[in-house]
């Protein structure tokens, strides 16, 4: 089948590169895709380095891994999906900004009628939000900090709403702040240390401070994490305690642990749930119930789930639609900081 897909080279710069793609292997389906959803931290971690010190010798880079769409034929092996059925998928590799995509069973969820492509194309990010949470283990009517409200922070924000948790999102984008305000979160703030702010979170924290916090931005958290910190309940022996977790690609200097720290957790929350990037799980293979209660597959219903019963609003993060073609100017524009006012963006045929 001839397809399109968006490439990166070496020197960073976006282009469409055309050519086959064979039919989906077992495990597989192939799908038409309807919406591709960029992953801006991620994706521009890939394309800056390139643009910094450019390498006409290095292989392109083949973005994206978020996307929905229509099954339009199955692999061996492949079982519950037919041809025509409205789909959510990702992986990195796979679910690509291309026309057409030969993805995994085990990372696809048929989509019911009453979730859109929009909303299904959210799904990498959303479940990356979610493995986030369920990382935090939350506890209902705790208050926490979510640092960085990009996407996974705004998607965090809504799912510890929906789990009855209250959340402070942080956020030096006014435009950021404001979106999230209009999806309900409970306070924004554009510092962690300014005395107006401090006054805020702890009379939202029935004066007691904070339970914990997900730092979800790149670059230097050490700041950032000393201030959660801080806000969070500090009992008669000053040990404070509870869970910080770290989902974006953040770096901590000379940071002290132990009774610097006091006994708070530091977790690492990483892609999707289990499964993910286990090629023979991805392609069919379940784990038990009973020992992995919440994989990637399960992740995905239940972000489904949320869309249908409407606990969770991610039209309103969507700002940008562009053509497939489009790409080279979309790349262009995130690069040199022209495409203001950026959220969720996606790419269609």
């Amino acid at each position: 089948m001839k397809n399109k897909n968006i490439a990166i080279d070496g020197s960073g710069k976006a282009f469409i590169e055309s050519g086959d793609l064979g039919d989906p292997g077992e495990g597989q389906l192939q799908v038409k895709m309807e919406k591709s959803q960029i992953s801006v931290g991620t994706e521009m971690m890939g394309v800056m380095p390139r643009r910094k010190n450019p390498n006409p010798a290095a292989a392109p880079m083949r973005p994206g891994y978020s996307i929905s769409g229509t099954v339009i034929k199955t692999g061996t092996g492949v079982d519950g999906f037919s041809e025509g059925d409205r789909v959510m998928t990702m992986g990195a590799g796979n679910a690509t900004h291309a026309l057409y995509s030969n993805v995994n069973q085990n990372l696809t969820l048929k989509m019911p009628a009453a979730v859109s492509f929009e909303e299904g194309a959210y799904v990498a990010l959303a479940l990356t939000a979610m493995q986030a949470v369920r990382r935090l283990d939350p506890e209902f009517g705790k208050t926490y900090i979510i640092a960085g409200l990009g996407l996974v922070g705004q998607l965090s924000a809504q799912i510890l709403s929906a789990a009855g948790c209250a959340a402070v999102g942080l956020d030096i984008s006014a435009f950021r702040n404001g979106i999230a305000d209009n999806n309900g979160i409970d306070l924004t703030v554009s510092s962690l240390t300014d005395e107006s702010s401090k006054k805020d979170i702890f009379a939202l924290a029935n004066g007691d401070g904070v339970d914990g916090g997900i730092i979800c931005f790149g670059g230097d958290g050490t700041e950032t994490l000393k201030s959660i910190y801080n806000l969070m309940i500090t009992p008669p022996d000053s040990h404070r305690f509870g869970p910080i977790v770290v989902v974006g690609g953040c770096v901590f200097n000379n940071l002290m642990l132990a009774a610097a720290l006091g006994n708070v957790d530091i977790r690492s929350a990483a892609r999707t749930g289990p499964g993910y990037k286990d090629d023979s799980w991805e392609r069919g293979r379940d784990y038990p119930k009973g020992w992995v209660r919440w994989d990637t597959q399960r992740n995905m219903r239940y972000f489904s789930s949320l869309l249908v019963k409407k606990r969770m609003n991610v039209t309103s993060l969507t700002t940008h639609t562009f053509k497939l073609d489009d790409a080279p100017n979309v790349y262009d524009g995130l690069a040199d900081g022209s495409l203001k006012d950026s959220l969720g963006i996606f790419f269609e045929p």
